[in-house]
């Protein structure tokens, strides 16, 4: 394991055990095994911690201290499941069913699971439709986190789309990849906004769209 990936096991571990200090060691372990698959080149931990901690410089001050603790426990399960190439697998929902079991078993508040639930299966689409109004602030920090990387320099966007090809590789050609990530950028490039939240509007909006602009060939 690599030190970035073994700095931000312990930092999502950390995150864990404070959010959920009574989750039984045989959940953390599953969890943990399910992101540490060698085939997560992108949809791993160094994704999940890059999140929390730009969620403790972004969002930390405008939450209250409820919603903190929901987005810090949406983020961490939002990519638990994640099964490539299979066109049938909903992996939104089976990382929202997935949370909320460990969290039905805790005796969570019926709040804090639906909130969670909502959040993660809205990074499906990346929109807030369908999201009841009282889950949406959470969720909206929630997708902008998600979809940060869009904004970073053209470099390092060029990084994270190579890196989630690997995910794909050798499932579908790098063809079909490529034709693939180009319709997913214009599904987004045909929305008034790309972000949630106007912080990440003011910050990425203008970067993300020209990165997505370039997959377009």
């Amino acid at each position: 394991m690599s030190v970035a990936l073994t700095n931000a096991k312990n930092g999502v571990s950390n995150c864990l055990y404070e959010v959920l200090p009574g989750l039984p060691a045989h959940k953390i372990e599953r969890f943990f095994t399910a992101y540490c698959e060698p085939r997560r080149t992108y949809h791993n931990l160094i994704h999940i911690w890059g999140m929390l901690e730009s969620a403790q410089k972004h969002f930390k001050p405008l939450c209250l201290p409820d919603e903190w603790r929901v987005l810090r426990i949406k983020i961490p399960y939002h990519d638990v499941v994640n099964e490539v190439g299979e066109t049938s697998w909903d992996n939104e929902r089976a990382s929202a069913d997935w949370m909320a079991d460990d969290l039905y078993e805790m005796n969570e508040s019926v709040w804090s699971i639906k909130c969670a639930w909502a959040g993660i299966y809205a990074t499906k689409t990346h929109s807030l439709e369908g999201v009841p109004p009282q889950y949406r602030k959470t969720t909206a920090m929630l997708i902008d986190l998600d979809l940060e990387g869009l904004g970073l320099p053209e470099e390092g966007f060029a990084e994270n789309t190579e890196a989630i090809w690997h995910e794909y590789e050798p499932r579908i050609t790098r063809k079909q990849y490529d034709e693939g990530r180009a319709k997913w950028a214009q599904s987004f490039l045909a929305r008034p906004y790309i972000f949630q939240t106007e912080l990440f509007r003011d910050l990425y909006e203008t970067q993300a769209r020209r990165n997505l602009a370039r997959l377009q060939g």
